[in-house]
């Protein structure tokens, strides 16, 4: 069993993100990405750097109410985009799906 890599955007359960995360470094496999919080009319969105090193491409269903899904990613470099609204209150999380 390969070890699990996680993420989150709330690092205290009293902290909610309310903007864009930093990007970050995954190994790649398959991952869960949730977000919870209040929304209003925002999205969370899973992004991928795309092939020209600059431009953003999504790689998981945008979250627009309490939920998650999961994806198999490549490795690369990752941010959680939160859109759409300047109120959004959120926790997330990704984390890597252990797989024998």
């Amino acid at each position: 069993m390969r070890a699990g890599e996680s993420f989150s955007g709330a690092p205290a359960p009293a902290t909610l993100v309310t903007s864009t995360s930093s990007q970050f470094q995954l190994v790649g496999g398959k991952y869960w990405f949730s977000a919870v919080g209040t929304f209003n009319s925002g999205t969370a969105t899973l992004q991928r750097g795309g092939p020209d090193g600059n431009t953003l491409v999504t790689v998981a269903t945008a979250l627009t109410a309490a939920g998650g899904n999961t994806s198999d990613l490549p490795p690369g470099v990752y941010q959680v985009t939160i859109s759409g609204s300047t109120t959004a209150a959120l926790w997330w999380e990704l984390v890597r799906v252990n797989e024998e």
